[in-house]
């Protein structure tokens, strides 16, 4: 697949997102949402994205395709944000103003098919890897709840989390969660397998991030107001070492390839970059006014970082560590997230394989498949060597001959139309 991606930036202040183009690195497209964008979503296949609007009390449903907002969602109050399941079926909108419930939305319908009762001033939980248990933060409660999301109820409440919970993050082994506090300053450790706290970090400044590493060996904790990132590892959950950055380190972002950190310093308008290996500070970048949050491309090579008060995005080469350019955006750029673009080769590759699946199901014969399959490859060869409108032809040809094989009661009409709509797709773009 081929290295392609779009970056969205939540605009808090202007009530749009920006799309910028990690190729030519320009804003291609901006989408209008609710008031006080605060958090989004995105599922796993990555085909449509939730912006949780603060004081819309609403969740704004963007097509990915399009970038077009297709369904405006009612939330209670103040939802905060969205986190989804990994088999992107259901997600969870913690309502954070008076003690508002959990909102569980439902993927394929886009509505809500519960609300939960939970703690005050939630934020979104973080979920296991196998999706079958979520943790929400309770910030004025000063408790985690724990939701069963198969039954899509709460199973416990721990308490002896802190004062003022806010952050956390699952070990990729989903042994532990670490939730950070504001007020109490530390880092409690709960058990997953017991649902209790086992552990209290102290720390030296409030908690507003818990980054971990893709191997789950060190994590990393900046300390807000501070100048300090403390490193914790996990088999032991004390800290190895104390990292000195610039002034308020507010998130860490780390690369792809686990090689390098990144972290914007709210107070002194720098990126801190960090050597994982030995947890040193190897260079530090000037970057625009009230830096929030970095995001690194998925290939590893760009680093982009949303200036909260400049009004625009800094866009880092992750291999030199320089500036490449400032990008402006809308007002208040907070929340990054990345999409990948697929090639019309890409996408094409992606039809076959649902073709070979029905297959393997005994769904379609393979020598139908076999034609199918022929024009499909015929439309690579084409776009491979520059002529669109002949693949196109081809790819005309291929969804004909679905649709004859749905005439003819070969292929299920839902089947069928997949396939369509996804030739169809691949038309569009060339």
């Amino acid at each position: 697949m081929s290295n392609k991606y779009l970056v969205y930036v939540i605009n808090r202040g202007s009530n749009n997102i920006s799309v910028i183009d990690t190729e030519t690195n320009t804003v291609i497209d901006t989408i209008a949402v609710g008031n006080n964008p605060y958090g989004i979503g995105i599922t796993p296949d990555e085909t449509k994205m939730y912006v949780a609007n603060r004081l819309s009390n609403t969740v704004s449903v963007i097509d990915l395709k399009t970038n077009v907002v297709i369904k405006t969602i009612p939330m209670i109050h103040w939802p905060y944000g969205m986190s989804i399941l990994p088999d992107g079926s259901k997600g969870y909108v913690p309502n954070y103003a008076y003690g508002g419930p959990l909102s569980v939305v439902d993927i394929a319908t886009d509505t809500v098919i519960k609300n939960i009762p939970i703690g005050y001033n939630s934020y979104p939980p973080v979920i296991t890897s196998d999706g079958k248990k979520a943790y929400v933060v309770n910030g004025a409660s000063d408790d985690v709840t724990v939701i069963d999301t198969i039954a899509d109820t709460a199973i416990k409440t721990i308490h002896n989390v802190g004062n003022f919970p806010q952050a956390s993050a699952i070990l990729p082994d989903d042994s532990k969660v670490y939730v950070g506090t504001i007020h109490t300053r530390d880092i409690r450790v709960i058990d997953i397998n017991t649902d209790t706290v086992i552990k209290v970090i102290p720390m030296q400044g409030s908690i507003g991030d818990v980054a971990i590493t893709q191997d789950g060996t060190k994590i990393y904790i900046p300390n807000r107001y501070t100048h300090i990132v403390s490193v914790i590892d996990p088999s032991t959950d004390t800290i190895v070492k104390t990292i000195i950055t610039g002034h308020d380190p507010n998130k860490v972002d780390i690369t792809p390839d686990g090689t390098k950190g990144y972290i914007p310093n709210r107070g002194d308008n720098t990126l801190s970059v960090i050597d994982i290996a030995t947890d040193t500070v190897i260079k530090i970048i000037p970057i625009g006014d009230d830096p929030l949050r970095t995001l690194i491309t998925p290939d590893g090579t760009k680093g982009y970082v949303s200036n909260y008060d400049s009004n625009n995005v800094t866009v880092i080469d992750i291999s030199t560590d320089t500036v490449i350019t400032t990008i402006p955006v809308g007002t208040n750029p907070t929340v990054l997230a990345v999409v990948s673009i697929l090639s019309p080769q890409d996408k094409i590759r992606l039809i076959i394989d649902k073709i070979n699946t029905l297959v393997t199901n005994g769904i379609l014969d393979k020598s139908k498949a076999h034609g199918l399959n022929a024009k499909l490859y015929g439309a690579i060869d084409k776009i491979d060597k520059g002529n669109n409108n002949p693949a196109k032809n081809q790819l005309n040809a291929f969804t004909n001959q679905v649709n004859g094989f749905i005439n003819a009661g070969k292929l299920s009409t839902i089947d069928g139309q997949e396939l369509i709509d996804d030739a169809n797709d691949v038309i569009n773009q060339l």
